[in-house]
């Protein structure tokens, strides 16, 4: 019931026609005792987002660079209702991160290019019910490679190698695999 609230009284009216003529007609008592809205919570499908032109955005980080927010309802009852495409819903950028992200669409949030914020707040509200989200943003902070031997051998594990050296007695040299970590600017790997 869209926009219901409670409410006693005759609220229904009904009639009873044959053929054109009224027979009857009466009007009903109804007690519409609806749940009250409680509570509203707000959820990123994302952790965290970064500037779409960002390397980081590109795989294989693959941080994301938008995010769909889920909106969900609690009410006094101890029932709950997703609101996150209800009309009645309101999802927008809050002013202070206005430089840095847009609302892509009714739920979605994507970050600007160029923006340069470490974080992006969005402010949701629904039938006087109002809750803000706050959505990490970060960037590629450095990289590093480490090469390890390969074969592996014992006690090679985390054996870091910056030179390749003759293997003896033979006109082979030692291999190395390279791996390349990136680091963003929250720490992650």
């Amino acid at each position: 019931a869209v926009g219901a609230v409670y409410e006693c009284g005759e609220l229904v009216h009904a009639a009873w026609t044959s053929c054109g003529s009224t027979v009857a007609e009466d009007e009903a008592l109804v007690f519409l005792d609806l749940p009250q809205p409680e509570a509203l919570e707000a959820s990123s499908s994302q952790p965290r987002l970064t500037e779409p032109n960002d390397p980081s955005a590109q795989p294989p980080v693959s941080v994301a660079t938008a995010t769909t927010i889920s909106v969900l309802m609690r009410f006094d009852s101890g029932a709950t209702a997703d609101f996150s495409t209800d009309a009645r819903t309101t999802i927008a950028v809050a002013p202070e991160s206005a430089a840095c992200a847009t609302m892509a669409s009714a739920n979605v949030v994507a970050i600007t290019a160029g923006s340069t914020c470490a974080a992006v707040n969005v402010t949701v509200s629904a039938l006087e019910q109002s809750t803000r989200l706050t959505i990490p943003v970060v960037y590629l902070d450095h990289t590093f490679t480490d090469a390890t031997p390969s074969p592996t051998y014992p006690g090679s594990t985390g054996l870091a190698k910056s030179t390749l050296f003759k293997v003896d007695c033979t006109e082979y040299y030692q291999r190395a695999v390279a791996a390349t970590t990136a680091v963003l600017t929250d720490g992650d790997e």
